[in-house]
């Protein structure tokens, strides 16, 4: 492999490595998201269930399922789905950019 070659994959690697870092910080986003849907409705089921308020106490038990069902299960399942691929890509690229000598 000539200099300019192992430059260029070099090149490469950094530029996928940011962008699949980018990815993966959207995706967060996107988990955190859900989980605050989640989460929501954890407490208010909860809160219907020993009668203490929880956090969400302005929320009723019908707006949380509500919250819940405006996400389809298949997104969920997709999300999480691609979360995990991305944390994975990730991780092979991070063990490249090491076996190239990269920070």
């Amino acid at each position: 492999m000539t200099d300019e070659e192992k430059r260029s994959q070099k090149r490469d690697i950094l530029f996928e490595h940011h962008e699949a870092q980018e990815h993966l910080a959207s995706l967060k986003v996107r988990c955190e998201r859900l989980a605050a849907v989640l989460e929501q409705l954890a407490d208010c089921l909860r809160r219907e269930a020993t009668g203490h308020p929880g956090r969400y106490r302005n929320i009723d038990l019908t707006q949380a399922i509500s919250n819940f069902r405006a996400t389809p299960m298949e997104e969920m399942d997709a999300l999480l789905e691609e979360f995990r691929a991305a944390k994975l890509k990730l991780s092979n690229l991070e063990r490249q950019k090491n076996e190239l000598g990269l920070k």
